[in-house]
């Protein structure tokens, strides 16, 4: 073969691989369109079609691919008003275009993301606009059904860790149930009043013991919260302490004051439990037996810095909780304060009380840190800022007058019958008068038909029909004068606004006794 011959083979050659690489090309872009539109105001769609690359007739289907109309035709009707103002935008104000739009596919829609972009001549003016439309259609049904797998997922572990959460309070609440019933079948009429006594201390303890789960319930959907008071915290710390060692009869808790303290700002039930929601979980890791120190300092800003490597500009109250027990791992660390985490056996914990802690640090205006080696043990520090203020003076009996006196007429207002016949035994028992009924519309009634008119009006929170804060509104406009307590066990702050701006109302949290509801009405 000559010369010349294996030139122009070779030129063949290179032909059919330039050929082989464009239709490779062609093919790897058939789901890209490229386009160039030429702008002329008097045209109706503001441009004409300059260059559009063949692929439109697979990514729009327009049946006329230099038509730009029939661009706008294959675009889905509820997306045409959309795709309009983006395009009007870009053309007169030269806003790049950038939309997601459906394509109607026979029965089937397809998605596709347009881009343009305006070319600008010398004075700012558009003269061309070079866009971009690509079949995103699969990656969009992808994400869709990425996005229902994850819907289905957080629902599902919603779903355990309510089953995970019902089956802790179902077990704790038995045991709280077993211990109030078992109280009760030893009231006889042959105890002795020092056995009395001591029986109705443990039924409050019980009941008490059943008002922190709420707390806790309540503290997690971040619905608790009350007022802080200069306290002693030492006098918060005992309480605990004591409780503690009741838990647990095996295990040694030190509490080491290591200096003087100064005053907290405090609200106690929070913090309290928290403390003990802390001392809880060191008892657990020790196996309940062995040693727990509770150890408390001032610690000025410098040391805070360097114990916890955060940055903080004021002294802070330590308070930590250090056990010897198992440790928490690494990669546990992060996760321990989140809402339902929890790495005890089942119906051993819910994974609230961290949770609880940390919002109650948030509450009192400090923070947590931890510091744990697995098999060494962990230290809980509880951190609120030293607040150097004068402890209120507690109030003397004298101070706190009731609003109402013995003999004086109350109308209760309460769905749960048995709740009615305990409240107005208690009520009796002080001296009042009361008249119990199961509704709204009751209560109305009772209200308009008295011969003698009520001094005070206890009702509930949530009632089928009616609620208590629709009988509160009802009963300011008739009778603005007279005091209503509402009383609940949603003890949330979500309503306390209302309840308050609606004249001589106040608030009252199920469980209470007396003495909570004397402070009740002196509040009023």
């Amino acid at each position: 073969m000559t010369v010349e011959g294996k030139r122009i083979l070779r030129s063949r050659d290179e032909l059919e691989q330039s050929a082989a690489a464009l239709e490779a090309l062609y093919q790897c872009c058939a789901s890209y369109m490229v386009y160039r539109l030429k702008r002329e105001p008097e045209s109706p769609l503001l441009a004409k079609v300059e260059v559009v690359s063949p692929s439109i007739k697979t990514i729009l289907g327009a049946s006329d691919p230099n038509d730009l109309s029939t661009w706008f035709a294959a675009i889905h009707p509820d997306d045409q008003e959309k795709l309009m103002k983006s395009h009007r935008a870009c053309f007169h104000h030269g806003v790049p275009f950038d939309e997601v739009l459906r394509v109607r596919d026979g029965e089937a829609i397809r998605y596709v993301h347009v881009i343009s972009h305006p070319i600008l001549d010398e004075d700012g003016e558009a003269l061309y606009y070079n866009g971009l439309v690509v079949d995103v259609t699969e990656r969009t049904l992808a994400q869709r059904e990425a996005a229902r797998l994850r819907d289905q997922l957080e629902h599902a572990q919603r779903w355990e860790a309510v089953g995970a959460l019902a089956s802790s309070i179902a077990h704790d609440f038995n045991n709280l149930l077993q211990g109030i019933l078992g109280t009760t079948l030893l009231l006889k009429p042959e105890i002795v009043k020092e056995d009395l006594q001591e029986f109705q201390k443990e039924m409050k303890i019980l009941v008490e013991r059943g008002s922190r789960m709420t707390r806790d319930l309540l503290a997690f959907a971040g619905s608790t919260g009350g007022e802080l008071e200069s306290r002693d915290i030492r006098e918060s710390i005992h309480r605990v302490a004591r409780l503690v060692r009741s838990m647990f009869g095996e295990l040694e808790l030190l509490v080491i004051f290591k200096t003087d303290l100064p005053n907290l700002l405090l609200d106690d039930a929070l913090f309290e439990q928290a403390l003990l929601n802390l001392c809880v979980n060191a008892a657990h890791a020790s196996d309940e037996e062995g040693s727990v120190t509770l150890w408390v300092d001032c610690l000025t800003a410098e040391r805070v810095n360097e114990l916890t490597g955060f940055e903080v500009s004021d002294s802070f109250v330590d308070i930590c909780v250090q056990d010897r027990g198992c440790g928490i791992e690494k990669e546990h660390l992060e996760l321990i304060f989140e809402h339902f985490f929890t790495t005890k056996p089942a119906g051993k914990g819910t994974g609230l009380g961290l949770a609880a802690v940390k919002r109650a640090a948030g509450e009192h205006g400090g923070f947590i840190h931890v510091d744990s080696t697995p098999g060494e043990g962990s230290s809980f520090h509880f951190f609120i800022p030293a607040s150097f203020t004068e402890a209120s003076p507690p109030l003397e009996e004298e101070q706190v007058p009731p609003a109402l006196s013995a003999g004086e007429k109350i109308l209760l207002v309460d769905d749960e019958p048995s709740l009615r016949l305990v409240l107005s035994r208690l009520l009796t028992k002080e001296g009042f008068k009361v008249e119990a009924v199961a509704s709204c519309s009751e209560a109305l009634t009772a209200l308009k038909t008295t011969q003698k008119p009520f001094n005070l009006l206890i009702t509930d929170l949530v009632m089928p029909g009616p609620d208590g804060l629709e009988l509160l509104r009802q009963v300011r406009s008739l009778y603005p004068s007279l005091p209503v307590l509402v009383a609940t066990g949603d003890i949330g702050t979500r309503h306390l606004h209302e309840i308050h701006n609606q004249g001589k109302s106040g608030f009252l949290a199920k469980p209470f006794g007396t003495e909570q509801f004397y402070e009740a009405l002196r509040l009023l």
